[in-house]
């Protein structure tokens, strides 16, 4: 048993965890995640805990020629001792370490005792020493965090975010355990799968690495194979240690590309996956496994004719693909909680909504093994952003050299996922330095230097040396190819005529806008929302929930985050009074709001950027990515999330499977014309026609139907319609903007509206009477509903863990619809179970 010990405390401890962990299991706090009490429990991250276990020595060790220390996680500087003696120290939480302590090993009682210090003492008095500011020197008074994470090689959020609480905690946080053996030990291996020169043949390349070559004492010859398992593909070498030799052994092995199938993005093809084995005896060989797949990734810069500026977009085994997708950050404050059902529930909620790539964001951790092995299963891409964020950051030696081994154990880590896609330097650090964010401008050319010296002389340096097949770009956002031409910090880092580009626009009224900027790859866009009543409820109090109240404003990290929430839904909405209803419902009501503001505004960029994708526009345009911000919480609160901390679906996810499925009707008004797309992800042609009808919010009886021929160019962007808006109101007799609305629908897909006014000054609307009828049972059931009225956002919901719905928040604009509703965990759920809200319930009720 573990014991934690500070200033009087002694816990029972837990390994794999966190000190925060163990004051809760313990009973001296209460959750981290109630109301204030991110700052009522920030005394104990102060404290320098220590970390105590007793065992055993273990029967037969001392006949081992090596016993080591296997440190997977230590968070983060500590100092190590076995029987009161010191056998190392960690300056890294994404560092594995291993320590010799085979003559420390006592009979009888040995004591360990991993002694940490305060990430926040460490960090302060590194940044008091060195010899001139590294700023951000604290985060903003809104986060209620803590300073100076720029000099601790740790969770950077850890020390608060604008979506997140600051918690930065101490523990081992990964395994700890005690490894013996006689001869060398193979301890893992990397490898690197790419094609040959002439692309006719696959490339694999191994590096297996050794411990114990400094323990011989002889010459020894050991055998090392690697087989590439269900294939035939195999190759043997023997291979001599002697002591001082090295510890590493390479091989390659080469093979006819037909000899595998290829591995495809999500949407694209199969995620087939072999098992690749090592081992490496002199007798009986043990094996260790990695699971590999086989597909080519190009990030393609090129001139585009007819305009200024590069492409940007990835190629994956030839085929240019539009990357559909999110951002990912840490799953909670603390990773001992996350469980690997929690992993792989968020990953096939990105998955179900027809996502392709994942970009890891910077500001949290490199995450654990099996988020990369179900990242290649499902088909999803990972943009992998290096553990640096929001900040200019110190570039001693001692500071260098531990990047340095972390990038090389995370590259070596992770290269051989197909999933793997692009590793990036940092999140923000370029535009930081360029926009003058740090008020840096009196010290730029030293900050520059600094950042070469960091991003490109030792990151990228560290990349390539690891993983010379892989794709790096210095930033995000960055000019990528341009930012290298302009000496790595380009003079507009969100131009967007090159590389990727981040954007928000808070401005109320941005449903149906088309002055989005057009850049190659948006790559960060996003707007807050907050999450289900349900899942605050444990957390507050009942006066916390209004959205005026302290709690709701000290809870929204993001400085603005209220009143732009607030101004969006007086633009779109009226306020229903809520005098009447208990404060529960008034804030769900709230928050249903919120959620429709925040999927209307990311359905409308997340189209906008995909029917972009083939048209240029002066030299904007040809966009081949969108990633929205973000896809999972950290805590339940207001944040860009699609996926609650739960991993229930936000209205934005249920969004999101619409605005990314692979074959999509989008309706803009560009210009004042009236335009309608049909984007393609496949090669499948519809010989369907379009209808566009014009319907009046009091009748779900069309108005004017209007069908149109469609002409298609496959995997890409289609222009269907373009014409005049109010001509065409003028010829549909549908003039009155408040009292209509548009609509088009193509057989086999899902129907999209286009509101002519906002919803505060719709004419017609009603409450409706809707009603459900359920069919079937697990693992899928057939739901009818039946409306007497149109009804915008319909938003159906369950207390019954694991219902996915087909649709929701959807325009009912029929008296029936037909919907699946797909059951996990062995749920049942009855039409009781089901709770039905739209638009207009929020204004009837009062009356």
């Amino acid at each position: 048993m573990w014991k934690a010990s500070a200033l009087g405390f002694m816990l029972n401890a837990t390994v794999p965890g966190s000190i925060y962990m163990d004051l809760m299991l313990n009973h001296v706090i209460e959750d981290p995640y109630a109301r204030y009490n991110d700052i009522a429990y920030s005394k104990y991250a102060s404290f320098n805990w220590s970390y105590t276990r007793t065992f055993q020595e273990p029967v037969g060790i001392k006949n081992y020629t090596n016993v080591v220390l296997a440190c997977d996680g230590l968070d983060t500087v500590s100092e190590l001792f076995l029987n009161n003696q010191t056998i190392g120290k960690s300056w890294n939480q994404f560092v594995k370490y291993r320590f010799d302590v085979k003559d420390l090993i006592r009979p009888g009682v040995n004591v360990i005792e991993v002694r940490f210090i305060s990430a926040i003492s460490y960090a302060s008095v590194q940044s008091v020493a060195y010899p001139y500011p590294v700023p951000p020197e604290c985060p903003p008074d809104v986060q209620h965090g803590q300073c100076h994470p720029n000099f601790i090689r740790k969770e950077q959020a850890s020390f608060s975010w604008d979506w997140g609480p600051s918690f930065p905690s101490q523990g081992i946080w990964k395994d700890m355990r005690l490894e013996a053996y006689n001869d060398l030990e193979l301890t893992g291996f990397s490898a690197e799968i790419a094609p040959s020169d002439d692309g006719k043949e696959w490339l694999v390349h191994i590096v297996g690495s050794v411990a114990g070559v400094n323990s011989l004492t002889s010459t020894e010859k050991y055998l090392f194979v690697a087989v590439l398992e269900d294939t035939g593909i195999n190759q043997t070498l023997d291979v001599t240690f002697s002591q001082g030799s090295t510890d590493r052994v390479n091989v390659t092995l080469t093979f006819d590309k037909q000899l595998v199938k290829l591995w495809w993005p999500n949407g694209y093809g199969a995620q087939p996956l072999y098992n690749l084995s090592i081992s490496l005896s002199r007798d009986e060989p043990i094996w260790i496994r990695k699971r590999v797949g086989f597909r080519t990734i190009e990030l393609v810069q090129e001139p585009i004719s007819g305009a200024k500026g590069l492409s940007f977009y990835f190629k994956i085994n030839g085929r240019p693909i539009f990357m559909k997708g999110s951002n990912w950050i840490p799953a909670d404050s603390f990773q001992s909680r996350i469980t690997s059902k929690k992993i792989k529930d968020l990953l096939n909620s990105a998955r179900l909504a027809h996502m392709n790539m994942l970009r890891v964001w910077g500001g949290g951790i490199y995450e654990r093994d099996i988020f990369y092995d179900l990242a290649d299963e499902m088909g999803i891409i990972i943009w992998q952003d290096i553990m640096f964020a929001c900040a200019m950051y110190p570039t001693n030696t001692v500071f260098l050299e531990n990047v340095t081994l972390e990038v090389t154990q995370q590259v070596s880590r992770l290269k051989h996922h197909p999933s793997l896609g692009l590793w990036a330097g940092n999140n923000e650090n370029e535009a930081a330095l360029r926009d003058n964010w740090y008020n840096t401008t009196g010290k730029f050319d030293l900050y520059k230097a600094d950042y070469i010296k960091l991003y490109i002389d030792t990151v990228m340096a560290a990349v390539y040396k690891e993983h010379p097949s892989g794709i790096f770009v210095s930033s995000s956002p960055s000019n990528a190819a341009q930012s290298e031409k302009e000496g790595w910090i380009a003079l507009n880092p969100y131009d967007t005529r090159y590389g990727d580009v981040h954007y928000y626009n808070y401005t109320p009224g941005r449903y149906y806008v088309d002055t989005h900027p057009r850049s190659r790859f948006l790559s960060e866009y996003g707007y807050q929302s907050w999450p289900s009543t349900k899942s605050l409820v444990p957390l507050t109090l009942p006066a916390d929930l209004f959205e005026f109240s302290n709690f709701a404003f000290y809870r929204n990290h993001h400085g603005s985050g209220q009143e732009q929430m607030n101004a969006q839904i007086r633009y779109y909405f009226n306020k229903p009074n809520a005098s009447l209803i208990d404060p529960v419902t008034n804030f769900t009501h709230y928050v249903y709001l919120t959620q429709i503001n925040q999927a209307m505004y990311i359905r409308m960029v997340s189209e906008f950027c995909r029917r972009s994708q083939s048209y240029l526009y002066g030299d904007d345009g040809l966009t081949m990515g969108a990633l929205y911000w973000q896809l999972n919480d950290i805590w339940p609160g207001p944040s860009w999330s699609s996926l609650e901390y739960s991993g229930k679906w936000k209205m934005l996810h249920y969004y999101a499977k619409k605005f990314f499925a692979p074959e999509m009707i989008s309706m803009s008004i560009e210009a004042d014309n009236l335009t309608i797309y049909v984007v393609m992800d496949s090669d499948n042609g519809f010989p369907y026609n379009l209808t566009l009808y014009c319907f009046s919010w009091d009748s779900y009886e069309a108005k004017y139907e209007k069908l149109l021929p469609v002409k298609l160019k496959q995997q890409t962007s289609n222009l269907i319609f373009n014409e005049n808006l109010d001509d065409f109101l003028k010829k549909a007799n549908c003039t009155s903007r408040e009292k209509h609305f548009l609509y088009a629908e193509w057989k086999g897909m899902v129907g999209t509206e286009l509101p002519l006014s906002t919803y505060r000054t719709a004419v017609g609307l009603r409450k409706p009477t809707i009603k459900v009828l359920l069919a079937g049972s697990y693992p899928l059931m057939t739901m009818i509903l039946t409306t007497d009225a149109i009804a915008p956002f319909v938003w159906l919901d369950t207390d019954v863990e694991g219902v996915l719905f087909e649709d929701n928040g959807f325009l009912f604009v029929g008296d029936t619809k037909v919907l699946l509703v797909t059951l996990r965990y062995n749920a049942t759920v009855k039409a009781s179970d089901i709770k039905i809200m739209s638009l207009m319930d929020l204004y009837d009720i009062y009356n």
